[in-house]
């Protein structure tokens, strides 16, 4: 009784490590090489660098459950390996060319910049059998670099058609919408939490 107890359990986790091996076979294999941050840097802070933004997209990307991505260590070791110069590789033709080394289905790439008083977030899929975007986002954001991680995930969420908390999205998008900290930092503002003084008077009858 007890062993063929055991060689159903160890059947069915087999079944279903197969199942699970087989789904993960099934997701397109995406390569984020990059993200072009060159005209946020000066204005995203200190601790803002390219590769945190890049590493930051990948996570929120991963979290999706999308994409079968390439791991960064794959990456960094293929581009030794070969000899690869990935840096500042935007267009088309280097997505291409860095496609075929990686033999990936598909590369995520994109940028954030600074128009004017707006930041944009542009995200794009290259497919590499059609040579050209087969998705495409572009959503733009006030002028909050503090704020660059949640509108990363709010761009991939909508970019695929997952809902987003509207207040979130409001406070980011619209200056007058919700007067707080977050979308207006540099507006100076009356606080009711701080020590009080007042007077009190005593007469007789």
């Amino acid at each position: 009784m007890n062993t063929k107890f055991i060689f159903a359990i160890t059947f069915l986790s087999l079944l279903n490590f197969n199942n699970v091996f087989s789904q993960s076979n099934l997701k397109t294999k995406v390569a984020l090489i990059e993200i072009d941050t060159k005209s946020i840097m000066q204005t995203a802070g200190a601790n803002t660098t390219a590769s945190s933004i890049t590493a930051l997209t990948r996570l929120e990307l991963g979290k999706l459950n999308i994409y079968s991505l390439i791991d960064p260590y794959d990456l960094e070791y293929i581009a030794k390996r070969d000899n690869l110069k990935y840096d500042n590789c935007f267009s088309t033709f280097c997505i291409d060319e860095i496609a075929k080394k990686l033999e990936c289905e598909k590369v995520f790439t994109g940028s954030i910049s600074n128009v004017a008083d707006r930041i944009v977030v542009i995200f794009k899929v290259y497919d590499t059998k059609t040579k050209g975007y087969d998705k495409e986002i572009v959503k733009e954001f006030l002028n909050l670099p503090s704020s660059i991680p949640t509108m990363i995930r709010i761009t991939l969420n909508e970019m695929y058609a997952i809902p987003n908390n509207t207040e979130e999205v409001n406070t980011l998008t619209k200056s007058f919408i919700f007067d707080e900290q977050r979308n207006n930092p540099y507006t100076n503002r009356l606080r009711a939490d701080g020590p009080r003084m007042g007077l009190t008077f005593f007469t007789g009858s």
